[in-house]
């Protein structure tokens, strides 16, 4: 059976970035000319997409606001937006209706650059360009019930974005940065309904049943409906969370699942080491029996 593309949102996806062949993407003005790999895209269209780009020294380019809502988080590198200047961690955001903007690295940059012509001044941003320092604000902690352990927290990169009650993200979603903090266990199944969800991890580790392991690089995509969980970091984690919907969560409880997951936490190692994305097929024996603690009797096919 042939494997789908990675790209493909409706479908669930479990790679590493690294996986994928640097190309060039001739249908979008900020990735014209430029090394470019293809994360996401909504499938049948030229609409919204997820790239990481890798601008050169010495790169320059007038963006004309009207084309989509665009934005930018600096992974290495430099990036400015009309002179100002964007090292890592750097987020830059351009509304339609703000204008043509003047984007320009002196030095070079990995970039991801998330594309949404859909998005519109009303869903985001007001028409104005937004940028921020993302290392310069805080985390913010994620409210959880009573009975849960906290560990969850987070930066708003797209504004508004909704952070308390059933309904996370504003009108055009939502895309935050992350923070699992070592240890930190989530017990059950979660899905949003009607939201697409891809998520792409920057540092650290997770162990998701029916995954994998997840590293630096590790793409993880939820189309709308799709069960996902229970997980757990063992040395914390940090990842970037994109959606184009307001996001309701459901969950649904799992027996076992603290057993499974104190497992992992049990025999992964402390020391941080560079490792590849692992799928779940890679560590048989020991993943196996995760799963079936957490999943018990779970007839679903492994990716």
């Amino acid at each position: 059976m042939v494997r789908n593309p990675k790209w493909k949102r409706d479908e669930v996806q479990w790679f590493n970035l690294q996986e994928l062949g640097w190309g060039v993407q001739r249908d979008i003005r900020a990735a014209f000319g430029v090394d470019s790999r293809l994360i996401s895209k909504a499938a049948g269209t030229a609409g919204s997409a997820t790239l990481m780009l890798q601008l050169p020294a010495g790169w320059s380019l007038s963006q004309p606001s009207e084309e989509a809502t665009l934005e930018f988080l600096v992974i290495e590198g430099d990036l400015s937006v009309e002179g100002e200047r964007h090292g890592s961690g750097g987020f830059i955001a351009i509304s339609p209706g703000c204008g043509t903007v003047e984007l320009a690295s002196a030095g070079g940059a990995q970039v991801l650059l998330f594309y949404n012509p859909e998005l519109t001044a009303a869903h985001c941003y007001g028409g104005q360009l937004h940028t921020a320092k993302t290392w310069s604000t805080d985390w913010t902690p994620f409210i959880q019930a009573a009975d849960q352990r906290h560990g969850l927290m987070y930066k708003s990169l797209r504004v508004p974005d909704v952070t308390s009650g059933h309904v996370h993200g504003g009108p055009g979603g939502m895309l935050r940065l992350v923070l699992i903090l070592p240890g930190y266990t989530s017990p059950e199944h979660e899905y949003h309904e009607e939201s697409w969800e891809e998520l792409i991890f920057l540092s650290g580790d997770l162990v998701m049943p029916n995954r994998g392991v997840g590293y630096a690089g590790t793409v993880l995509g939820n189309p709308a409906g799709i069960e996902h969980g229970p997980y757990a970091t063992q040395r914390s984690s940090v990842m970037v969370c994109h959606g184009l919907n307001p996001q309701p969560t459901a969950y649904t409880s799992l027996p076992g699942s603290q057993e499974a997951m104190a497992h992992y936490l049990d025999t992964e190692s402390l020391f941080d080491r560079t490792l590849e994305t692992q799928r779940w097929s890679d560590r048989p024996g020991e993943l196996a029996a995760m799963h079936e603690r957490a999943c018990p009797g779970d007839p679903r096919s492994r990716p």
